[in-house]
């Protein structure tokens, strides 16, 4: 009950039994001054509530107005602040050329007696694949219960789009005035204008929805980069719209990107956590702008027009590491690889998904510590990692990664990358998988792969001049050529040495000191 509803009441009571008139006219006095002072305080208190409001609703205008002010004063930059910068040739990995032949390893017998007895392996478990994903919906659609969720779906309004991400249709709802072109002529000023429009659009939505899409397609930034662009490249008509409104979009999903011309053409540029390889960039600020629009087939422009200055609090930086299997398209290939161990020959079906597989041959060449720390794919870990797991079930562990070293030796043809692409190029071990050649690092980083997942064991990889190998640390002491990283002895496992056992190093490699490379930046 309200609390003046219960003075009243009290008041009633109270009069019902007073001896006199004087008595009752002086409660009812009483009565009349708190009945003031409750009209006053509720007067306060709506006024209290309108103040509120008005601070609140002042708070949101301020903060518009903020958000306009800075694309207002990011505008006016644009304007004038270009300057022309030198084009950067693409950093080279390898300088001393991979040999054309690999070595077999002589004198070495076929036979897992040689290998000393050790700890043994446990049963491997595949892991649980990840349930199959639902395709992005509008709001206006439920979502399946059972599919993983990261955020509230977004509501959307607006035109409804279709991108498809390697054979996965996507849908997308944007507001219809982010579909503004750019001028025919690329300049500072065609730019600034084309931010001005979009700034007015509602973006907010297609933002949040965006972000959302990410994590439903468990997408690293280098992935979200590559969604964005298709995106824009699905609702533009032109590479240079869809560069701008690339650009917009990640500038206000908080990463630090910029845009240049050269010749009427613009270019998208970001900056990296960690090296892209064979790809031109800008130095600006001391900071390497990789020119993202040249990994979409676009030529090297030379010399570009861009400006220094950052969009405020877009900070965050293009990462390449892969901590999950992007959603693609669900499909499979299987191939039967077969290898000989012990005297006896072996078939295992290793099975890849075509569209993973599409997704990493687009990627960036990077440093081989993202290489290594790709996880396994859900193909791969329900066939491949489970039929070797069986073979090495009750063996000890350098039985075990002796034949995991004999399988990757021998089931792959070898070739060299300039052989077969024309230029150096790093696999991730699907693409391993899928292809008809590969080369030493593609080979270490599949052998580390299988060792880290079936054995649990601690991998690391090698680097020579002009070759790839790998390190493990197994639970016990185990004989053979090793390297010693902060206290803890890697024995050398090289899968291109052609039927080499664990502890043996390639010959013309014996003396030297390999780099070590750990799986993570």
């Amino acid at each position: 009950m309200h609390s003046k509803a219960m003075i009243v009441l009290v008041f009633v009571l109270i009069l019902s039994v007073l001896p006199t008139a004087a008595d009752q006219d002086q409660f009812k006095k009483v009565f009349r001054d708190l009945d003031n002072e409750f009209s006053t305080f509720n007067r306060n208190g709506d006024e209290q509530e309108q103040n509120f409001n008005k601070f609140r609703q002042t708070q949101e205008t301020d903060f518009q107005a903020f958000r306009d002010e800075r694309d207002r004063d990011f505008c006016a930059f644009l304007k004038a602040e270009w300057e022309a910068f030198a084009e950067m040739q693409g950093l080279v990995r390898y300088t001393t050329p991979k040999p054309k032949v690999i070595p077999k390893a002589s004198g070495v017998p076929d036979d897992d007696s040689v290998i000393p007895k050790g700890k043994h392996v446990k049963t491997v478990e595949p892991l649980p694949a990840p349930p199959p994903e639902a395709v992005p919906q509008p709001a206006s659609t439920p979502a399946p219960k059972s599919e993983p969720r990261t955020e509230p779906r977004p509501k959307l309004y607006g035109t409804l789009v279709e991108v498809m991400f390697y054979g996965l249709p996507v849908k997308v709802v944007y507001d219809p005035a982010l579909t503004a072109t750019v001028a025919d002529q690329a300049n500072n000023h065609a730019i600034s204008t084309y931010w001005a429009t979009l700034s007015q659009a509602d973006f907010e939505g297609l933002i949040r929805q965006l972000g959302h899409i990410k994590g439903r397609l468990l997408l690293n930034d280098w992935g979200f980069f590559h969604f964005v662009e298709g995106f824009a490249h699905t609702i533009q008509p032109d590479t240079n719209s869809a560069a701008l409104l690339a650009w917009f979009v990640l500038t206000k999903s908080g990463y630090r990107v910029k845009v240049g011309y050269s010749r009427n053409h613009i270019y998208l540029l970001a900056p990296a956590q960690g090296t892209m390889y064979e790809t031109p960039y800008y130095t600006l600020n001391g900071t390497r702008f990789y020119n993202i629009s040249y990994l979409r087939n676009q030529h090297k422009p030379g010399s570009i027009y861009t400006f220094k200055k950052d969009y405020p609090e877009a900070e965050r930086v293009l990462t390449l590491m892969l901590r999950t299997t992007p959603r693609t398209y669900a499909d499979k290939n299987v191939k039967k690889l077969n290898f000989r161990y012990n005297g006896q020959t072996y078939s295992v079906p290793a099975a890849f998904n075509p569209n993973t597989v599409r997704f990493y041959q687009a990627y960036p060449q990077t440093n081989w510590e993202v290489y290594l720390a790709a996880p396994v794919a859900p193909e791969t870990e329900t066939s491949l990692v489970s039929a070797l797991g069986k073979l090495v079930e009750g063996k000890s562990e350098p039985e075990a990664v002796n034949m995991l070293l004999r399988f990757v030796q021998t089931a792959f043809k070898y070739q060299t990358d300039d052989d077969q692409f024309g230029h150096e190029k790093y696999m991730f071990a699907e693409e391993t998988l899928s292809s008809r050649y590969s080369d030493c690092e593609d080979r270490a980083t599949l052998f580390s792969s299988l060792v880290r997942r079936i054995l649990d064991l601690d991998v690391i990889g090698l680097l020579y001049p002009g070759h790839a190998a790998t390190a493990v640390k197994f639970s016990e002491y185990v004989a053979g050529d090793a390297v010693t990283v902060s206290g803890d002895r890697f024995v050398v496992c090289d899968p291109t040495y052609i039927n080499a056992n664990i502890g043996m190093t390639m010959p013309q490699f014996k003396t030297a000191k390999p780099q070590v490379v750990r799986g993570a930046l």
